[in-house]
């Protein structure tokens, strides 16, 4: 981004109200949380994205009996990442929305797949410039 667009990093309370985070939007509507990942507010998607904000992510590894876990190969028309493999299931946890929630709809919605055994949190990434400013909240069979 040019130097002229501010960063999460440095946003007054007035400037999030400026920006439209408090304020509700489109159809994909995402929470923007702080350092510690507490709410601020909600903001639509492509400017969280655009503006670098602080938002939440879902993963889900995807294992079989053999202990192998499923990967995907990205579209290559996505905006971050085209083409690369990926973890078995991943999206955005839309604004109001739990991690785990996120993970079962995601599991649904990317390949169809209702969890067979409960999801067990496996890992939490802090947000940061290699995470694209997600949270990132990963989880996996309770049972490998």
């Amino acid at each position: 981004m040019g130097d002229n667009v501010p960063s999460h990093h440095a946003m007054s309370d007035h400037a999030q109200h400026a920006l439209g985070i408090h304020k509700e939007g489109d159809h994909e509507l995402f929470d923007v949380v702080d350092d510690d990942d507490r709410v601020l507010g909600r903001m639509r998607r492509d400017d969280v994205h655009r503006w670098q904000l602080r938002h939440r992510a879902a993963h889900v590894l995807v294992v079989n009996s053999r202990g192998e876990v499923f990967v995907q190969r990205r579209s290559t028309l996505k905006e971050c990442a085209p083409g690369l493999w990926d973890t078995s299931v991943a999206g955005h946890v839309q604004s109001g929305e739990s991690y785990a929630a996120c993970a079962v709809r995601e599991l649904t919605e990317e390949i169809g797949l209702p969890p067979a055994t409960p999801l067990c949190q496996v890992g939490y990434l802090k947000a940061s410039p290699d995470t694209g400013w997600e949270f990132v909240a990963v989880f996996g069979p309770t049972d490998p």
